[in-house]
C-alpha cells in the first residue's frame, strides 16, 4: 500500500490547510448545530452535586507519585466524580441564543462532538443505588437519563464514548473528523484519570467493532459513532437495541449535510499490506545525542487531580518569561505512549531554563531528549498556524507527529483514528498539569500542514496532528 493510496493519507492530505489555496465561506447559523443532546421522555436521574474530590495529587494519579487508594466499589459520589470528571460543566456564560457552558475538557470550535454512556450491571447499579441498564450522561445537567433498563448479560459495567461529527463539520467541514477524535481523546484521558482516582484498574481500548457498540446504543450510525469503551470489567457481547427513539437524537441540527471525505474515513474499513507490526518510522529525522531531561529540584508540585479539573481553561495570554525546569519536567514527565503507539512526541523551547533552544523529540519512557534542529523555532510555527502571534511567546510547544504512510500499512482508517484520540488524550495531561502548575495551555489543531512539515523537516508522509502550548501567562 502506498501513500498516495491509503485513506490516512489520502483524508489528511485532503483536508490539509495551505495558504495560497484557502477556500473562504461563511457559517450558516440557521443550522448551528445543538452541543447537548436530548433525550425526550426518558427518565432523567440527578446525581450527587456536592463534587468532593479525593485528595488525590494529579501525579499521583499519573503513577509518577504514591498515594491512589484501592476502591472496590462503586458509589453514588463516586459516580458523580467520574462523570462530572469526564465531561462536567465548570462554568457558564450567558451568550445571544442562551447560555453556555464551559467543560472539563478543551473542544475546538466549543462545539463538543464527544457523547458519553454509561453501562451499568447489576452488581455496580447497586452499589449506586440505581436501576441496571444503559445511561446517558448530560454533561450540562450532570444527570444521568436512562435509555435501556434492565440486566444484558454483558458481565459488566463500561464507560463509551462516541462522536457526533456534524457537530464539528458544521464549522470545519470535512477537516472536522481531525478535531472529532482530538475532542474525543480529551474526555477519554479525564474520564481514565478519574477511574484511576477512584482505584479502579479500569480496561480500555478503541472499538475494534464500533457498529456492534452504535447497535447497543441504539444511535443513528450516519450521524454518531463509536469511538472507545472504558470496562471496569471485561464484556462480553453486546446485544443491540430494538427502540427506533434512541435513534433520532443524533441528529443536532435540521440544516445537517453529509461531508464525504470525513465520511469516508470515519467508516472506512481497516486495511494492512498484510505485514503488521511495531511502526516503524524515524520521520526523516536525525536527532542527536539522547540527554536526560533537566532535573527538577524540587519535584513537581502539582494540585489535586478534581482541582486540576475545575481550573482547566484554554489560556493564550502567554509571556515572554523565563519556563522553568521544574515545568519543563513536570509536564514532560505526563507523556506516557505504548511501545507500539504510532505517536511521536516533539517539542519546540524557546526560552527554557537550562536548555539550549530547539525542536526536540521526547522519548516518554526514558525521559530523555534529543535536539533535532537548534533555533528559536516558535515565531515560525506561530506563522505556520494560521498566523496566530500569540503562539510566538509559549515557551512549549509539545508537538504530535505521525508518520501516515505507516498508519496506512498498520490499519489505515483505524490506525489513523488511533494516533488522533491519544494525542488528544496527551493533550488533555498538558492542560491539567499546566493548570495544576499555575501555566497557560492552549491546544492547536489548525495549521498550513505542509509548512509545519518543512519547518519541522519530517520526510514527506510525516506530518504534525496536534500542537499544544504551555507556559507562563499574564497574572
Amino acid at each position: 500500500m502506498t501513500a498516495k493510496q491509503g485513506p490516512a493519507f489520502s483524508y489528511h492530505q485532503a483536508v490539509s490547510y495551505d495558504r495560497l489555496r484557502m477556500e473562504s465561506y461563511r457559517l450558516d447559523w440557521t443550522v448551528r448545530p445543538g452541543v447537548q443532546k436530548i433525550y425526550p421522555g426518558r427518565l432523567r436521574l440527578e446525581l450527587e452535586r456536592n463534587i468532593d474530590f479525593p485528595p488525590v495529587s494529579l501525579p499521583a494519579v499519573l503513577g509518577l507519585e504514591q498515594g491512589v487508594p484501592a476502591r472496590p466499589l462503586l458509589g453514588p459520589k463516586a459516580l458523580s466524580r467520574i462523570l462530572f470528571s469526564a465531561y462536567g460543566a465548570t462554568a457558564k456564560a450567558t451568550q445571544p441564543g442562551g447560555e453556555f457552558f464551559f467543560r472539563t475538557v478543551p473542544s475546538a470550535g466549543a462545539l463538543y462532538p464527544a457523547e458519553l454512556y454509561l453501562l451499568l450491571d447489576p452488581g455496580r447499579a447497586g452499589e449506586c443505588g440505581l436501576e441496571p441498564g444503559l445511561y446517558h450522561y448530560p454533561s450540562p445537567e450532570h444527570g444521568l437519563t436512562l435509555l435501556r433498563p434492565g440486566e444484558f448479560g454483558t458481565g459488566g459495567t463500561a464507560f463509551f464514548l462516541t462522536a457526533i461529527p456534524f457537530r464539528s463539520a458544521w464549522k470545519y467541514r470535512d477537516r472536522a473528523w481531525r478535531y472529532c477524535c482530538l475532542d474525543t481523546g480529551h474526555v477519554a484521558e479525564n474520564l481514565l484519570l478519574a477511574l484511576r482516582a477512584e482505584g479502579f484498574a479500569a480496561r480500555h481500548a478503541l472499538v475494534p467493532g464500533a457498529s456492534r457498540v452504535e447497535a447497543f446504543l441504539g444511535v443513528d450510525p450516519e450521524r454518531e459513532g463509536a469511538l472507545l469503551a472504558v470496562g471496569l470489567e471485561d464484556l462480553a457481547a453486546l446485544p443491540p437495541a430494538h427502540d427506533p427513539d434512541l435513534a433520532s437524537p443524533s441528529r443536532v441540527s435540521p440544516g445537517e449535510r453529509r461531508y464525504p471525505k470525513l465520511e469516508r474515513i470515519r467508516t472506512g474499513p481497516e486495511e494492512t499490506d498484510g505485514s503488521p507490526g511495531a511502526f516503524r518510522t524515524d520521520m526523516g529525522l536525525a536527532p542527536g545525542p539522547w540527554n536526560p531531561l533537566p532535573p527538577a529540584p524540587g519535584g513537581w508540585a502539582g494540585e489535586s487531580l478534581g482541582r486540576c479539573l475545575t481550573l482547566r481553561r484554554s489560556k493564550r495570554n502567554f509571556i515572554r518569561a523565563a519556563t522553568t525546569r521544574v515545568h519543563l519536567a513536570g509536564l514532560a514527565r505526563m507523556m506516557e505512549l505504548a511501545p507500539d503507539s504510532p505517536l511521536r512526541v516533539g517539542l519546540l523551547c524557546g526560552g527554557v531554563e537550562d536548555l539550549e533552544d530547539g525542536f526536540y523529540l521526547l522519548d516518554p519512557g526514558a525521559q530523555n531528549l534529543a535536539l533535532v534542529k537548534p533555533g528559536d523555532l516558535r515565531a515560525e510555527m506561530a506563522r505556520a498556524c494560521l498566523d496566530q502571534a500569540w503562539l510566538s511567546q509559549a515557551g512549549l510547544h509539545f508537538l504530535f507527529l505521525a508518520d501516515l504512510d505507516e498508519l496506512d500499512r498498520q490499519g489505515g482508517a483505524a490506525a489513523y483514528r488511533e494516533a488522533l484520540v491519544p494525542a488528544g488524550r496527551l493533550g488533555q495531561r498538558i492542560y491539567l498539569g499546566a493548570a495544576g502548575a499555575g501555566l497557560g495551555c492552549c491546544g492547536v489543531g489548525a495549521f498550513y500542514d505542509e509548512e509545519c512539515r518543512e519547518l519541522l523537516g519530517l520526510n514527506h508522509s510525516s506530518r504534525l496532528l496536534y500542537l499544544v502550548a504551555a507556559g507562563p501567562v499574564k497574572k
